[in-house]
C-alpha cells in the first residue's frame, strides 16, 4: 500500500543520505503512526546526533517513548526539549501527560500551569487542567477554566457527550453548589451569558438565558468527569 512504499522510499533517501534529517524525521513519524516505536525513536535520535536542539525530533520522540508506555523516558524528553524552547506550550503539555501517565499528579498541573500561562487559550491544556481540578473537588476553579475557554472558543460551546450513569448523591450537591454560583454570576453579566450560550444554540422557548448558561457550565463540568470519561 501507500505507507509500505512511503516506508521503501524513505528508507532508501535515508540509506543513500545517512544525515539527512528530513527524511529520518518523516521516517520516525510513519513509523510511529504505525506503532513502531522503537524504530521511530531511533530515528528521531539519529536527527538528535545530526541537530541536538532539533525542535521537531525531541517531541516526537517523547511522544513516541509515550506511546510505547515509557513515560519516564517521554518526561526526560519533553525536558529536553524545554531546555532548549521553555515557551514551547505543546512541550509542557505533553509533559504532563507524562507525569499524568506516571501518576504524578501536581506536577502534571504545574506542568499544565505553565502552559496556560504562555497560551491561555490552548484549548487541550485548559480542558486537562479542568478534568484535574474536577479530580481534587476543585469545581469552582473547572468552571472558571471552561468559562475563560469558552470566550477564546466561543463556537465549540456546544454540548457534544451525555452522562450515562446517575449522579452521586455527595457530587450533586456541590454540583447544586456550582450551577447556583454560576447562575448569580450570569444574572449580573447577561453579555457573558449570551456569549455562552445565545450565540451557537437556539433559545428554548421560555428558557431563562442566565439558567442555560449555568447549566451549560456545569455540564461541561460533569463532561470532564471520570465517570463520563471512562464509561462503558
Amino acid at each position: 500500500g501507500r505507507i509500505e512504499a512511503a516506508e521503501r522510499t524513505l528508507r532508501a533517501l535515508v540509506s543513500e543520505h545517512p544525515d539527512y534529517a528530513a527524511a529520518l524525521l518523516n521516517l520516525g513519524a510513519l513509523l510511529s503512526r504505525d506503532d513502531r516505536q522503537l524504530e521511530a525513536i531511533a530515528c528521531y535520535e539519529r536527527v538528535l546526533e545530526l541537530r541536538p536542539d532539533d525542535r521537531k525530533a525531541l517531541p516526537h520522540r517523547g511522544v513516541a517513548h509515550a506511546r510505547a508506555g515509557a513515560a519516564q523516558a517521554a518526561v526526560r524528553a519533553y525536558e529536553r526539549l524545554l531546555v532548549s524552547h521553555p515557551r514551547s506550550v505543546s512541550g509542557w503539555y505533553n509533559r504532563a501527560l507524562a507525569h499524568k501517565q506516571l501518576g504524578e499528579l501536581d506536577r502534571a498541573r504545574e506542568a499544565l500551569e505553565t502552559a496556560q500561562r504562555l497560551d491561555p487559550s490552548h484549548r487541550a491544556s485548559a480542558e486537562s487542567l479542568a478534568r484535574l481540578a474536577v479530580r481534587t473537588g476543585d469545581l469552582e476553579r473547572a468552571a472558571r477554566l471552561y468559562r475563560e475557554l469558552v470566550d477564546y472558543h466561543p463556537s465549540d460551546s456546544g454540548l457534544r457527550l451525555a452522562l450515562a450513569r446517575p449522579v452521586e448523591e455527595g457530587r450533586l450537591e456541590t454540583l447544586t453548589e456550582l450551577f447556583n454560583s454560576e447562575l448569580a454570576h450570569y444574572r449580573k453579566d447577561s453579555g457573558a451569558a449570551k456569549k455562552l450560550f445565545g450565540t451557537t444554540v437556539p433559545m428554548p422557548a421560555g428558557a431563562s438565558l442566565p439558567e442555560m448558561a449555568a447549566m451549560t457550565v456545569v455540564a461541561n463540568v460533569l463532561l470532564n468527569l471520570d465517570a463520563v470519561l471512562m464509561k462503558g
